[in-house]
């Protein structure tokens, strides 16, 4: 058979190959043995071609120890196309070489049979930095999964193709499911839009992309996170490179910081509001006492027994007056200082508790109060009772002449799972621009000569609802009664 490399391959294929190449031709039969191999097999693994061609038979009996399974390979190669592999071949030195293997089948008659030819590269250097360079990223990635942050890389589509451990650890998503998946795909769809926004907009400044964002575990618990991503070049386009880390832990700590600083700030209101009430509304029983005390010294020792005795009347009110203001604002102030952890309460009992010590009242006036089933639900107990007992109480204190008072409280339950508490009256109701003003301590829409009271009690109410996290508002038209409404979280 005439062979075709043997012909061919000292001219252009050496000019063009061997000059560039450490390796030689050869030839294989179907059934995998080689019949040829070029002159430059000695160079390449020191065996003459006919010493190559005589241990060949020795190497193929156990393919997989010694030569990784040329002989195998090369009954796969016997196929009309070109196949490239890679194989190991013992060098005279006993030295094992990797060699990537070229070949293609040649065409042949019916009679003859078919053959292989091709050209065997040495590999030897490029295998071993291979093995080097995968041994390198191997390390690396065990690196990169003991790291305590979540750590991705995506392919040019943006889907994952790789994440270490702690991303499962954050995510609670099974890495099987996460490889081959967007790298958005744990967002929450709320806040997607955004994220990929803030995104785009990095990249085009090639700047690295910082965002917060909730994600959604499969359990259906959320958390905060922070994505650091960077878009990088590499030969198979763009990708991402990034990281992730659980926040959820320091947004608690923030909303808690907030949560104190809107403390402080309304503490510092108290304050200004109670500086406001001590130079005023204090000072006024006080003036009483000092004028009627001047005026007492002077009926005293004209020895006007009549007079001694008014104006000792007029100074034991004030002070009295004084008194109440005092223990009111102790009692405003006693809210948060004296606040009490919350516990389930049953708005029920409390209710229930809060119209038996009402009793005299209710029975004089002939009220009716009607109320729902209200819930049980985590609060402080003493200040819902407190929280209730003024609210009834003013509804019972402010009715019309001759209008027997009637009250219902209801409660309704929202989608977000609140609550919402309503107390209606049909009392004499009050001008609806005048509420942020009845809400502030001692402010009072009537005088003290119709109405009892110190003007503390929607005060109270107040800071009790927004100690449990809730609002308060109000519907109200004069003559016409009037509604106060309350929230509550349903989750404290």
């Amino acid at each position: 058979m005439t062979r075709f490399l043997s012909q061919t391959y000292q001219s252009r294929w050496q000019d063009l190959i061997l000059k560039r190449q450490t390796g030689f031709f050869y030839e294989r039969a179907k059934n995998g043995d080689f019949t040829f191999v070029s002159p430059e097999v000695t160079d390449a693994l020191g065996w003459s071609p006919e010493q190559f061609l005589n241990q060949w038979s020795s190497w193929a009996k156990s393919p997989s120890q010694e030569t990784g399974g040329l002989h195998r390979l090369g009954q796969e190669m016997i196929q009309r196309e070109l196949k490239i592999y890679r194989c190991k071949i013992p060098g005279k030195c006993g030295r094992l070489h990797w060699f990537e293997m070229v070949e293609q089948t040649l065409e042949t008659s019916q009679e003859t049979q078919s053959s292989v030819e091709g050209f065997a590269r040495n590999i030897s250097d490029q295998h071993h930095e291979e093995q080097a360079s995968q041994s390198r990223e191997n390390q690396f990635r065990q690196i990169m999964d003991f790291a305590p942050i979540g750590i991705f890389q995506t392919d040019a589509d943006f889907k994952l193709t790789y994440a270490n451990t702690y991303w499962q650890v954050i995510t609670r998503c099974p890495l099987k499911k996460t490889l081959g998946s967007s790298w958005l795909t744990p967002v929450l769809k709320e806040d997607r839009e955004r994220v990929v926004k803030e995104w785009k907009e990095k990249m085009k400044q090639s700047q690295e992309c910082f965002t917060q964002c909730r994600i959604l575990r499969p359990d259906g618990e959320i958390r905060w996170v922070e994505f650091r991503s960077r878009l990088l070049y590499q030969e198979g386009g763009r990708i991402i490179f990034g990281t992730i880390e659980d926040i959820t832990a320091h947004r608690e700590m923030e909303a808690q910081l907030q949560e104190h600083t809107e403390e402080l700030k309304r503490s510092n209101l108290d304050l200004e509001s109670f500086a406001t009430i001590a130079s005023h509304d204090l000072k006024e029983p006080l003036r009483k006492i000092t004028a009627f005390g001047n005026l007492l010294k002077t009926s005293v020792l004209q020895k006007n027994e009549d007079q001694v005795l008014y104006f000792l009347e007029r100074i034991q009110k004030a002070g009295t007056r004084m008194q109440g203001l005092i223990d009111d604002l102790l009692q405003l102030s006693r809210i948060s200082i004296e606040s009490r952890p919350f516990q389930p309460v049953d708005l029920d009992a409390v209710v229930t508790e809060v119209i038996s010590d009402l009793e005299l009242i209710i029975n004089k006036s002939q009220a009716i109060i009607q109320f729902t089933p209200l819930p049980r639900l985590m609060a402080d107990e003493a200040q819902m009772r407190q929280l209730f007992m003024n609210f009834l109480g003013n509804a019972l204190k402010f009715t019309r002449e001759g209008v027997p008072p009637k009250i219902r409280v209801n409660v309704e339950r929202l989608e977000n799972c609140d609550w919402v508490f309503s107390i209606e009256d049909n009392g004499i109701g009050f001008d609806i621009a005048h509420f942020e003003r009845i809400l502030k301590p001692f402010e009072r829409l009537f005088g003290r000569g119709q109405y009892e009271g110190s003007g503390m009690g929607l005060a109270i109410c107040d800071k009790i609802i927004a100690r449990h996290k809730g609002s308060l508002s109000a519907t109200s038209e004069p003559g016409k009664g009037t509604t106060f409404s309350f929230s509550i979280p349903n989750k404290i």
